[in-house]
């Protein structure tokens, strides 16, 4: 998710909702739940599996981002494909195909498995006492607000994948919105009322999460040689003591929140309350030894060989340690996921030629 972002409008996928068994997801339930959440350590490892979930290959390990998405987005040279992929299929809209409804099947499931653990955290820790955490009232506000946001995040993109916009939206119910633990059957609902629950749930987990990442002592975790790199594991006056607090960037933080909502209200068609929350992002601000610094930008030209994810306007992004294997399985020989010419084909001068390489003589792909 990066400060200029592009929107995917993706096809209306509305017929592969119907599968009612689609719902029927239970939470993991690995650990104990009275033991879970006896102390600090409970939440915080009931949160940190929610993100370990969401790195999934069936979410944004892969089909949310580099994957599926780009697919629907047409990013990928089709003739490049192989035919017998479900990725071949969905790019030709097929979407009626046995492999396409499997990878959208596997998606719907691990999307409200993770909305159910993200709901069995919230159940307990809205009504935690902060002394049960190291940090106290902070550390509640952090593992609360990251919940929220969370469960409204993932939300909003099964509403996007699901459902058709709400600028065309009618009235008909479409996804569940997901808020109680333990329900396995919920009501689907219209696109609007989805719409306001995610804005809802955005502005609440901003709110608890104000009290972490912009309070004075805390606002420099947001400089990138914090939030991405956590300062490289060097003793620094600047770092959190505790390992949990560290790394802001990989975690959906106060700026991540904020820009999500800022989507949401564009998505929603209120632009006005959009540009409001991008424009907090863009100038987002931390102080040190004296001075004043963006927490975002744009990565210098000549820093793309040595940075090419471009960290310094990553807000937010999930950590899976194999994507890059697993991205480079489709780069090998004919078939595979070809960037399109017109996504590359640039001026020499052009300083974006360094984020593509060419592979097999002439074939694209990012190295980011």
């Amino acid at each position: 998710m990066r400060i200029v972002g592009k929107f995917i409008m993706i096809g209306l996928l509305l017929g592969l909702a119907a599968c009612s068994d689609w719902l029927n997801v239970s939470p993991d339930d690995q650990v104990n739940e009275e033991t879970l959440f006896t102390d600090g350590d409970g939440y915080r490892n009931a949160l940190n599996g929610i993100y370990k979930d969401l790195a999934d290959f069936a979410l944004y390990g892969r089909e949310l981002t580099w994957g599926m998405n780009e697919v629907l987005g047409q990013t990928y040279h089709l003739n490049y494909i192989p035919s017998d992929h479900a990725y071949y299929y969905m790019a030709w809209s097929m979407y009626d195909n046995d492999k396409v409804e499997a990878i959208l099947s596997s998606l719907w499931e691990q999307a409200y498995n993770a909305i159910a653990n993200c709901n069995n955290l919230i159940s307990h820790i809205a009504h935690a006492d902060a002394t049960l955490f190291s940090g106290k009232d902070m550390e509640l506000n952090m593992i609360y607000g990251e919940a929220l946001a969370l469960r409204a995040f993932i939300h909003l993109d099964l509403l996007r994948l699901f459902a058709p916009a709400p600028v065309v939206a009618d009235q008909k119910k479409y996804i569940p919105y997901m808020e109680d633990y333990g329900t396995l059957f919920g009501d689907r609902e219209s696109v609007k009322d989805c719409m306001n629950k995610i804005i809802r749930d955005l502005k609440q987990a901003k709110k608890l999460l104000s009290e972490v990442d912009i309070i004075p002592e805390n606002r420099i975790w947001s400089k990138t040689y914090y939030r991405i790199e956590g300062g490289r594991g060097v003793v620094d006056d600047n770092l959190p003591r505790d390992i949990f607090y560290m790394y802001r960037g990989y975690r959906m933080n106060y700026w991540a929140t904020t820009a999500i909502l800022a989507r949401a209200y564009m998505y929603d068609g209120q632009q006005a309350l959009a540009r409001e929350q991008a424009q907090e992002v863009i100038e987002a601000t931390y102080e040190e030894n004296g001075r004043t610094y963006n927490c975002f930008s744009f990565t210098s030209p000549g820093d793309y060989g040595v940075n090419p994810k471009l960290y310094d306007g990553v807000i937010c992004g999930f950590s899976k340690s194999k994507v890059s294997e697993e991205y480079a399985n489709w780069q090998k020989g004919t078939g595979g996921l070809y960037l399109c010419s017109y996504l590359t084909g640039m001026d020499a001068e052009d300083w974006r030629k360094d984020l593509f390489r060419t592979v097999n003589w002439f074939y694209s792909i990012s190295v980011k």
